[in-house]
């Protein structure tokens, strides 16, 4: 049976699209399961809401995947 995604507040990777500033901050991520492992595989970050550069204030920002 599948487990349901676990929801947590998780640092995250970001790019600032305006300069190329590269930085973490703390957002909402769905953890999915899959049916052979106890914790979560893959997070996915939910919302970049609230999310500035910290090097330059701009809200232009996308999340750097691994």
């Amino acid at each position: 049976m599948a487990r349901r995604p676990k929801r947590e507040i998780r640092d995250a990777r970001f790019r600032c699209l305006d300069h190329d500033h590269r930085f973490t901050a703390k957002v909402p991520q769905l953890g999915h399961y899959v049916a052979e492992s106890a914790e979560p595989v893959r997070w996915v970050v939910l919302s970049t809401d609230g999310v500035t550069c910290p090097y330059c204030g701009s809200p232009r920002v996308e999340v750097v995947e691994d």
